[in-house]
Order: C-alpha cells, then structure tokens, then sequence
C-alpha cells in the first residue's frame, strides 16, 4: 500500500470505530412490549439546549454524514431513505428522555400518555412533553425533566400507554451520571 492510501484506510477505519462505539454508547434499554403489538425502548438520554437525534440510521447514512456537504447531497439519493430525525431546542439544556418504537403498526411513543422518572425514596417526577419538538416521523417521542437529574447512577422510567393496564418500566444506567454532583 502506498502511504496515501494507508492514511486513507486507517481514516476510514477510525470514523468506522467512533461511529460503532458512540452507537454502543447511547442509552439503551431493554424493550418493552406494547399491547396492539411493537415495542418501546429507551433510545437515548440527552442534556443539551439544541438536541438532534436520529433513529433508524444505518452505518451508509453515518458515513456519508461525515462526509463534506456537496458530497453528501450526491450520495444522500443512492443511500435511500434516511432516518427519523428530531431536533429539540430550548432556552436551556434540559435533560431529555427519548423513547423509541420498532415493530409498531400503531406508532407506540405517540400512544404514551405520560412518563414518570421515579427516584430511589420512590417519589414519581412527571416527564414534561415539550412544546418545541420537530422530527421526520412518529417513532420517537421525547420527555423532559427538570432539573437534570444526572446525579443519579441508574434511572428508574416508567411509561403508562393508552389502552394498556400495566406501566412500562425501564432500568438503566444513567450515560450522563456525573458522581461530583
């Protein structure tokens, strides 16, 4: 190999491994089932003012997001469909709960009728759905809650749908724990 080429190769072979790795990063739960069929999980947990989150996006898409923009508009047509996008802005960082459906014909987060993060002496804090969402398609779904709860290690959800009797609930770790809070 020709030592252009071999830069070129061990490039690709990074943004390969920190697209993989953020991937294996983000929050993810357990999924949940949801009567009328689907499932419902924990996609990620965010503390921004300006929060962008995709679901749905392959590793062609990532790649060719990474890429200089007049490239990316060619190469956007050959990939095919792109992912559900939402986009969350606020006058302030807000620590963000987004749920995720897969498998679901009736659109599961949009049948969420509230989510409460419980704390560990058992007191429910209601999720505030907010008022500046914006997103490509109804497979996401986000809830706020303020303040950050991000001195918590683990985080304890629990997600009521419509037409079902009992909660989803959820127990992950906490990506955005900071213990010197």
């Amino acid at each position: 190999m020709k030592p252009r080429s071999t830069i070129v190769f061990l490039l690709v072979l990074i943004v390969i491994g920190a697209t993989v790795l953020r991937h294996r990063l983000n929050a993810r739960s357990d999924w949940q089932p949801v009567s009328g069929g689907g499932e419902v999980g924990v996609y990620k947990i965010t503390y921004e003012q300006n929060a962008y989150v995709s679901y749905g996006e392959s590793l062609r898409h990532k790649l060719i997001r990474s890429l200089p923009w007049s490239l990316q508009s060619r190469l956007n047509r050959l990939a095919g469909p792109g992912p559900a996008e939402w986009w969350a802005i606020a006058q302030k960082p807000l620590f963000t709960v987004w749920l995720v459906a897969r498998n679901s014909a009736n659109r599961a987060p949009a049948s969420l009728e509230k989510v409460l993060l419980v704390l560990p002496d058992g007191q429910e804090i209601p999720g505030h759905l907010p008022g500046f969402n914006t997103g490509t398609k109804d497979a996401l779904r986000s809830y706020y809650f303020d303040p950050a709860y991000r001195a918590l290690p683990r985080l304890h959800l629990r997600a009521f749908v419509k037409e079902q009797s009992e909660p989803l609930e959820f127990d992950i770790l906490n990506p955005l724990h900071d213990p010197a809070l």
